[in-house]
């Protein structure tokens, strides 16, 4: 029978039976931003927080909330976006790695959907790792799902996977008869360098630079179903990565 692994909704002897059995938590991390005009401003975090809930089962880890925002100064130009400052994200990140750790947790999963967030994760994890509270494994579980989908649009930002993505999660938030201005394809690089995540990228300060709209994608095609699928090989792939790393 499945059995909910998801903090927030279950009880404390069901928590600390799965802290204390398994070790395992799995931390969820996006961003509250603009997404276009079709997508809602949660489909970093509400993306992220739908992989958890399909893995977490599964390696039966307990789905740990560390709220939805993130960092996102790149979007600020459009109402809607919350940011927090980096320090905040890395003490709130660390301290509830902290109250994690104390109650038996030794293995943390991050699946983070946001990139932004990427430099205080990793900063916050390898000190707790050098401080030996925990061993971490990170996943851009954004990237890879756009490696699995084949559809990875270079620098896209509200594309078809965060698209995909929320037509699995809930299609009522998702506003395809919206989706009518598009950034140019072309706009989405400086001097052919993405933003970020290349080997070499160029970092922005406004998401306008890139994407004069706010977004960028082709979305020809995306269906619940297939977002759905998708979803189902992104849990998948995380499984599998989950237990090469820790054994579980």
């Amino acid at each position: 029978m499945w059995v909910n692994h998801y903090l927030p909704e279950i009880t404390q002897p069901e928590a600390e039976r799965i802290l204390w059995e398994r070790g395992l938590v799995l931390i969820p991390t996006g961003s509250v931003e603009q997404h276009g005009p079709h997508l809602p401003c949660g489909t970093d975090a509400l993306g992220a927080l739908a992989v958890g809930r399909l893995v977490a089962p599964r390696v039966r880890g307990l789905l740990v909330p560390v709220g939805p925002i993130g960092v996102a100064p790149v979007h600020l130009g459009f109402a809607g976006t919350l940011s927090l400052k980096a320090e905040t994200f890395m003490r709130l990140f660390r301290d509830v790695c902290l109250s994690l750790t104390r109650h038996g947790a030794d293995k943390v999963v991050v699946l983070n959907w946001h990139e932004g967030n990427t430099p205080t994760l990793l900063t916050v994890a390898g000190e707790l790792q050098a401080e030996g509270r925990a061993r971490f494994l990170l996943i851009q579980v954004a990237r890879l799902a756009g490696e699995l989908s084949g559809r990875q649009e270079r620098s896209s930002h509200g594309g078809a996977v965060d698209t995909l993505a929320m037509l699995a999660h809930d299609p009522a938030l998702v506003h395809l008869d919206r989706a009518v201005n598009p950034s140019p394809p072309e706009a989405g690089t400086i001097g052919g360098l993405p933003p970020q995540g290349g080997a070499a990228y160029a970092p922005i300060a406004d998401i306008r630079v890139v994407a004069p709209t706010g977004w960028s994608g082709d979305l020809a095609g995306v269906t619940a179903e297939s977002g759905r699928a998708l979803l189902e090989q992104v849990a998948e792939a995380v499984v599998k990565q989950v237990e090469a790393v820790f054994g579980v």
